[in-house]
C-alpha cells in the first residue's frame, strides 16, 4: 500500500497518494507560486533524507511529469523506508531559473537529484551544481554528457541497436537498410551501427536520413526503393515507433514488401502483433522481473500504463531509498560500488536487453 508521500513543486502542486482503501486520489493546482519559505515545511522533519525530483510541467509534458510522480510513490512504497523526503522540482527552472533552483538545493540539504528527463537540461544541471558535489541520476539515455557527480540511468539507444545488429549478423544478415531521424538520436543509432558493421568483414549498411517532424516521404520512398531488390540476407531496421511505425507498416502494405524487420524498445506494443507484415520481425523488450513487475503494479494502482521513463524514474529513486535505509553516504563512487552490476565504471546503468522475434503474434525470446 503505498503511504502518502509530501511532495513540494515550484510553480505546481500535484500530490497523488494510494488510500488505505486503495482508491488513488488526486489533487492538482496549478499556477501556485511556492517561495523558499512556503517549502520548508513540507520538507523539515528531522532525521529525514530529502532527494530532489526534476521533472518536466509545462509545454505538454504534464502527463511524463504526472506519471513519473507516481512512479516515485511505488518506488518509496516499495523501498519501505520512511525516512525519505521527496522534493519536486520543475525541470524548466534550470534554464529558467537556475539561482532559484540552487538556492532550493542549498536550503533544503539534497543529499541526491533524480532527473531531469533530457539531455540539454542534464547538461546544464551539472555546470550548476558542480561545486556542491550533489550526485545527480539523469533519466536520460545520453551517455555522451560527462560530470563528477553524472549517473546516467536511462537505457541507451546505441546499445539496444549495437545488440540488435550483433544478434542479425549472427543470422546471416549481410546488408542493413536504415531509416533514421536527422538528430542526435539518430546519429546515436548510426555510430552504434557502424561499430558493429565494422568489427565484420562483408558487412554493410546504407543510411537514409528522414525529417523527424514529416518522415512519410522518405520511408515511403525507402520502402519503394528497396521492394525489387532485396534479398533473404537483408534487413530493413527503423528503430523508431509510434508513428513512424504506422508509417512503415502503410509502406509495407502498398508496396508489398517482405523483408527481415528490425526494431527497438519503442516497438513494444501488442499492437504490432497484430500486423502480418511484421511476423518475424525482432526488437527488444522488457528483460527482468523487477520491470514486468512494476509496470503490472502501476498498472494495477492508476489505471493507465507507464512509459519506459517512468521506470527509469522508479528504479532510481527505490535504489536510493535502499542506500538511505542502510545508511550509506551518497556520492557518486558509493553509489556505483554499492550496485555494481548496475553501473559500469563511468556511471552509466547497465540495461539487460532481451531481444525478441514476433512470432505468430507473440513475442517469443530469442535469447
Amino acid at each position: 500500500m503505498l503511504r502518502s508521500i509530501a511532495l513540494c513543486v515550484l510553480l505546481l502542486i500535484l500530490s497523488s497518494c494510494i488510500s488505505s482503501s486503495g482508491t488513488h486520489t488526486s489533487n492538482v493546482i496549478p499556477n501556485q507560486t511556492i517561495t523558499s519559505e512556503t517549502l520548508a515545511p513540507y520538507i523539515s522533519d528531522e532525521g529525514k533524507t530529502n532527494i530532489a525530483l526534476l521533472t518536466p510541467f509545462e509545454n505538454n509534458k504534464n502527463h511524463l511529469g504526472s506519471s513519473i510522480i507516481k512512479a516515485s510513490e511505488i518506488a518509496i512504497s516499495n523501498a519501505g523506508n520512511p525516512d525519505v523526503n521527496l522534493l519536486l522540482l520543475n525541470s524548466h527552472l534550470i534554464n529558467q531559473d537556475p539561482d532559484l533552483l540552487l538556492q532550493q538545493l542549498k536550503t533544503n540539504n539534497i543529499k541526491a537529484i533524480v532527473g531531469p528527463v533530457f539531455s540539454k537540461e542534464t547538461q546544464n544541471l551539472i555546470e550548476l551544481i558542480k561545486e556542491t558535489a550533489i550526485p545527480v541520476l539523469t533519466l536520460s539515455n545520453d551517455s555522451s554528457i560527462k560530470g563528477d557527480s553524472l549517473l546516467i540511468m536511462g537505457s541507451s539507444p546505441g546499445s539496444q541497436a549495437s545488440a540488435l545488429i550483433n544478434y542479425a549478423i549472427g543470422k546471416s544478415i549481410n546488408h542493413f537498410y536504415i531509416a533514421l531521424p536527422s538528430n542526435k538520436y539518430g546519429k546515436v543509432i548510426e555510430e552504434a551501427v557502424a561499430e558493429e558493421t565494422n568489427k565484420k568483414t562483408n558487412i554493410t549498411y546504407s543510411v537514409t536520413w528522414y525529417n523527424p517532424k514529416d518522415p512519410s516521404y522518405t520511408i515511403d520512398s525507402l520502402v519503394k526503393s528497396i521492394s525489387n531488390k532485396i534479398n533473404d540476407n537483408n534487413a530493413l531496421f527503423v528503430p523508431q515507433g509510434g508513428n513512424v511505425l504506422n508509417i512503415l507498416n502503410t509502406a509495407l502494405v502498398k508496396y508489398k514488401l517482405k523483408i527481415n524487420l528490425i526494431g527497438s524498445k519503442s516497438w513494444d506494443d501488442n499492437e504490432i502483433l497484430d500486423l502480418p507484415l511484421f511476423n518475424g520481425a525482432i526488437l527488444v523488450l522488457k528483460n527482468d522481473q523487477k520491470e514486468q513487475i512494476f509496470f503490472s503494479e502501476y498498472n494495477q494502482l492508476f489505471h493507465e500504463d507507464a512509459n519506459n521513463i517512468d521506470f527509469i524514474a522508479y528504479n532510481s529513486i527505490k535504489f536510493l531509498a535502499e542506500m538511505i535505509k542502510e545508511n550509506q553516504p551518497l556520492n557518486k563512487e558509493n553509489i556505483i560500488s554499492f550496485s555494481p552490476d548496475q553501473f559500469d565504471q563511468d556511471g552509466v546503468s547497465i540495461h539487460k536487453m532481451r531481444i525478441v522475434e514476433i512470432n505468430q503474434k507473440t513475442f517469443k525470446p530469442v535469447e
